[in-house]
């Protein structure tokens, strides 16, 4: 929770309207300047299962990171602080886990709000095009990323973890880096996944505003994509038998674009802009990948 004084109630109210009463609340203030603390504290003191600490570290990896220290239950799901979910998001989530011990990842669908200049765009993922699907190990060797992108989204949200294989494994958020810290604990955890359940409902309203935790990162420099390409490095490493490959391909498109659209809205310079991109691509990684991966006719003209 940081600074989400204006969507904290709302979300408040779907936990506590939520159909499956036997979880805990954990409540974590990432240092928050306004009454985010304050309105936390108000139900926490008022409802048992409600734990509210304040994490003085900056960053969403050290909020996260402090709630699974502390969690208890068998599995962790995640809730940004200006979102909400369905009412029966537990129910079902956890309904779904509980009648198949091999599963060991749990996603449902989302509504995606954008809300630029005050105007709401909802859009519906995950519900017309899909239906109800247990992808096996076998399968999720072939492209582990591919049921992430199900939800819409590379991070925590939309899932239910189980906190056995957190803790065994010792998964963890990093918390040197203010963006794409989500997709390094969602990588780690997926290479250690036997079976994953897609549910066929959308039960997670996400919402983007000009506030939004997704939308304030600044790209300053290279340092969170090069930690990313070096958590998928050991990654690797470790699980030889899947093939990563799709997670070089997203991070090849996504820095570039990532630049160009700071270049764009940010003003960062379209030298820093061009300095960045070349830096990057030249990262032997990145190389290595686009040697094996692409086409080599195109790499002849390059």
């Amino acid at each position: 929770i940081y600074n989400g004084e204006k969507y904290i109630e709302r979300c408040m109210k779907s936990l506590l309207n939520q159909t499956y009463q036997e979880f805990e609340i954990l409540l974590i203030d990432n240092n928050s300047n306004d009454r985010s603390f304050e309105i936390c504290k108000r139900y926490a003191e008022s409802m048992n299962n409600i734990i509210l600490f304040q994490e003085m570290k900056l960053g969403p990896g050290c909020a996260r990171n402090k709630g699974l220290s502390v969690a208890t239950g068998k599995y962790i799901t995640f809730l940004d602080c200006d979102d909400y979910w369905e009412a029966d998001y537990l129910e079902k989530m956890i309904k779904a886990a509980e009648q198949n011990v091999n599963l060991d990842l749990i996603l449902c669908g989302r509504f995606y709000n954008e809300i630029p200049d005050g105007k709401s765009r909802v859009e519906c993922i995950g519900k017309e095009q899909y239906q109800r699907t247990i992808v096996q190990k076998e399968e999720l060797k072939k492209n582990p990323y591919a049921f992430f992108k199900y939800t819409g989204t590379r991070g925590p949200v939309c899932k239910l973890f189980k906190k056995s294989i957190i803790d065994h494994f010792n998964i963890r958020f990093p918390e040197t880096i203010k963006m794409m810290e989500d997709l390094c604990f969602c990588m780690e955890y997926i290479s250690y996944c036997r079976n994953i359940e897609l549910i066929e409902s959308v039960l997670y309203h996400q919402f983007i505003h000009k506030d939004s935790l997704s939308k304030s990162s600044q790209l300053d420099d290279l340092s969170s994509w090069e930690y990313v390409i070096d958590v998928l490095q050991k990654t690797i490493s470790k699980t030889s038998d899947i093939n990563w490959s799709v997670f070089y391909h997203d991070l090849l498109i996504g820095f570039p674009m990532q630049c160009i659209n700071m270049y764009a809205k940010q003003n960062i310079g379209i030298i820093k802009c061009i300095n960045n991109i070349f830096d990057f691509l030249n990262r032997k990684e990145i190389v290595t990948y686009i040697r094996k991966y692409c086409n080599s006719s195109v790499l002849d003209r390059m």
